[in-house]
């Protein structure tokens, strides 16, 4: 069997020994026709069985010299993909480090999460494209995009569920965090249905199974479930099953298979998600319902909020906030100057003293509300909350967040308190209040003893 795309030729060969020298001469003549001549050191010989490399080499040697200095291994890259029975372990090697690096440049842009998802798509995942059609990520590819999503949210790793961040929409958010594991699905689903060739190969492939000529070893019955057809039968199952019927036509089949693999992840996941790091937080048991009611109050909030403030309440619901408390080691002091020993854990600072001062003089509006707060308040999970109330609830927890990393941020970390805390808070307010109308307006009237904002 014989494959050429551009520059690039593959073959597949019953009897490697039998035929090469037929080969050679064959690229000789080709060579002496267009002089572009075989370059013996690019070429690559899979053996399909276990193999000894130097034996191989040697009866290689012993037919055609010029090839002995032909790299003989398990897997070899074709068209940017790695085949053969060795390639998953260097499927990935080469993506693993690009993505990392691209993560890295993203987070150093300091944008809000409604900003970094729709270029970590396109800029990161994106990388992962080609070979996600041919092959499934592996659990180091996997480990590694938990890793760079935490990078580019600035969040603690794995404290924010990938179920929740493909699932922003339903949050409160514009736009969703792609999923590795979907998008290589969908890929894998667009790339097989419309291939002509593979219906062709899958029944070759039973064909030679059942031939009295054909001898399909365990290794290579092993190999043929795990490579590229393989996995592309299996996606095809799994997708076709997901979705109880098979696409229409293959225009937008990718965004098809996309929505029907999202759509059977059930919202109660994420549900259970955000209970789980709730209790955490809270040290009390919050249930999967509660937590229903907390994204039912965001995605009611979306449009009366900033997306950074619906983020940074994501941030707070999912125990994410880079406080000293929030890791293991010694918790710092209060960031707010109330002098709480191991007081930099979020779970304080709504019953802070002098975070209350501060907001108390910077909206005395907003009093009944600031000295009302509790955990549960800022977390939304109290069991009767208004409309103004969420929002309030929602700006509180993005200054007070926001506040604290600015402190931390600095070395050694400043205290938010007096004078220099107030005008923080008035600070980030007087941004939220620009970034949408419903926000300024209340904001405005949680201030209304000062000058508006």
């Amino acid at each position: 069997m014989l494959n050429a795309y551009a520059d690039d030729i593959a073959a597949v060969l019953r009897d490697l020994f039998a035929i090469l020298k037929a080969i050679d001469g064959a690229f000789l003549t080709i060579g002496r026709a267009t002089a572009l001549h075989l370059h013996p050191g690019k070429v690559q010989i899979i053996p399909l069985w276990k193999f000894d490399e130097a034996t191989v080499r040697e009866q290689i040697k012993a037919i055609v010299p010029r090839l002995a200095k032909a790299k003989i291994q398990a897997s070899g890259k074709l068209l940017g993909i790695f085949i053969g029975p060795g390639a998953d372990e260097q499927q990935w090697c080469g993506v693993a480090e690009e993505i990392r690096s691209r993560s890295r440049y993203l987070a150093s842009l300091n944008l809000a999460w409604s900003g970094v998802a729709p270029l970590y798509r396109s800029h990161v995942a994106s990388v992962t494209s080609h070979i996600l059609q041919f092959a499934a990520p592996s659990r180091e590819l996997l480990q590694i995009e938990s890793n760079c999503l935490a990078v580019v949210t600035k969040t603690p790793s794995r404290a924010v569920p990938l179920a929740v961040l493909t699932r922003l929409k339903e949050l409160g958010m514009a736009s969703n965090f792609p999923s590795l594991s979907i998008m290589g699905e969908a890929s894998t689903f667009r790339a097989m249905a419309c291939s002509s060739a593979f219906p062709l190969m899958i029944a070759e492939l039973a064909r030679a199974r059942k031939s009295r000529y054909c001898n399909l070893s365990p290794y290579l019955r092993w190999w043929t479930r795990g490579g590229v057809l393989g996995h592309m039968a299996k996606v095809k199952e799994h997708v076709e099953f997901v979705a109880c019927t098979s696409p229409i036509e293959n225009f937008g089949i990718q965004r098809w298979a996309t929505k029907h693999l999202q759509d059977n992840i059930p919202m109660t996941t994420v549900d259970d998600c955000l209970a789980k790091r709730l209790s955490t937080l809270l040290k009390q048991d919050i249930s999967a319902a509660r937590a229903a009611t907390v994204r039912a109050r965001l995605l009611a909030a979306k449009a009366l909020v900033p997306q950074c403030a619906v983020a940074s309440m994501l941030r707070t619901v999912c125990n994410a906030w880079t406080t000293t408390g929030r890791f293991s080691g010694p918790t710092g002091l209060c960031p707010f100057g109330c002098g709480t020993l191991e007081g930099d854990r979020f779970s304080h600072f709504p019953c802070c003293s002098s975070l209350r001062e501060m907001w108390g003089v910077a909206c005395p509006g907003a009093l009944n509300f600031i000295n009302a707060l509790s955990a549960n308040t800022v977390t939304l999970t109290s069991t009767t909350m208004s409309s103004d109330e969420v929002v309030q609830a929602i700006i509180w927890t993005d200054v007070v967040g926001q506040c604290s990393n600015d402190a931390r941020s600095n070395f050694p970390p400043r205290m938010v308190m007096g004078e220099f805390g107030r005008n923080m808070i008035i600070a980030r307010l007087r941004f939220l209040g620009v970034q949408c109308d419903h926000t300024r307006y209340l904001i405005r009237n949680m201030r209304s003893l000062f000058l508006g904002v």
